[in-house]
């Protein structure tokens, strides 16, 4: 077996890992501390995985396919060595002043019906104070933990300027998809906006909207979403970029599809998915990625006007 083999090898056993879920519908501060492991741990193996990928020699890729990269801060731009928690209006208004292209983030309920921009159920992980949102209304959430936005006022304030990646964790009913409806009325769905979701399911009660605008997410099993991805005619599939094969991906590109991997943290991985071709990047260090990203596309746009 070779070096490089063995490397993807290691590297594939580590994504499988860092696919797996953080977090789950679990309501109590025991969850909350269980999550926030998880989530150190899984950040400890994508450091291991990208360090990895790094050994891997990459060709610079071309100036068409470097415009073609469309960088999304997974929960905004979020960073926190220098206090920028993560779905907030500050992560989102970091990732438009340094040009990223779009913005992943989740939506949770209140009790009155009011979509909030939050990953967990509650409050806790993030902020501290531990508020379940499905049980307050939009009124207690505001005064409890002002800093959680709601959808509206995101959307108000990035859309259209950044791409919106929104992630459904609860299903919608009618009253839900027509809030979503009115909230959304000033954009184009696929254009500005697109729905993902780890559940297929949660893409039921949108009659209104194009197939095209949901994007199925896979944890570990990205081929099986793919799949239904191509016959329901969705957008695409996202993925964990070591999960997202080449063959998975040109069945996606025969079809006019799209495709996301996530989470990109250094050069060398950028430079592979760039290379590949994939649509859309996903990372939690959007600021970092997107200076490669222009680093990059100046040293192609050089190399192509040199003699």
């Amino acid at each position: 077996m070779n070096f490089r083999r063995l490397l993807t090898i290691w590297s594939l056993l580590g994504g499988l890992i860092l696919a797996l879920p953080a977090y789950g519908g679990s309501e109590c501060r025991g969850h909350n501390a269980r999550a926030s492991l998880v989530e150190r741990a899984q950040n400890v193996l994508q450091n291991l995985v990208d360090a990895i990928q790094e050994l891997i020699p990459r060709p610079q890729p071309s100036l068409a396919r470097l415009r073609g990269a469309k960088i999304v801060a997974h929960r905004g731009a979020h960073d926190r060595r220098i206090g920028v928690r993560e779905n907030t209006m500050e992560a989102f208004s970091r990732a438009e002043r340094h040009g990223v292209w779009g913005i992943e983030l989740d939506i949770h309920w209140s009790k009155d019906q009011v979509p909030f921009v939050l990953h967990d159920p509650s409050t806790g992980r993030v902020f501290g104070t531990d508020v379940l949102i499905a049980r307050h209304t939009a009124e207690e959430i505001r005064r409890l933990v002002p800093e959680v936005p709601m959808l509206r006022e995101v959307v108000t304030q990035f859309a259209p300027k950044m791409h919106l990646m929104i992630e459904l964790k609860e299903p919608t009913d009618p009253w839900r998809a027509e809030i979503l409806r009115y909230l959304l009325r000033d954009l184009r769905p696929v254009h500005d906006y697109h729905f993902l979701s780890l559940d297929l399911k949660l893409f039921e009660g949108f009659p209104h909207l194009p197939r095209r605008v949901f994007l199925p997410v896979a944890q570990t099993n990205t081929g099986l979403l793919s799949q239904a991805a191509r016959e329901q005619d969705y957008a695409g599939v996202a993925g964990h970029y070591l999960l997202v094969s080449g063959w998975l991906l040109e069945m996606h590109r025969l079809q006019s599809q799209q495709v996301g991997v996530g989470f990109i943290t250094s050069r060398n991985t950028l430079v592979r998915e760039i290379n590949r071709g994939v649509d859309w990047i996903f990372t939690d260090e959007a600021v970092k990625v997107q200076s490669l990203l222009n680093e990059l596309t100046e040293i192609a746009r050089r190399l192509e006007n040199s003699p």
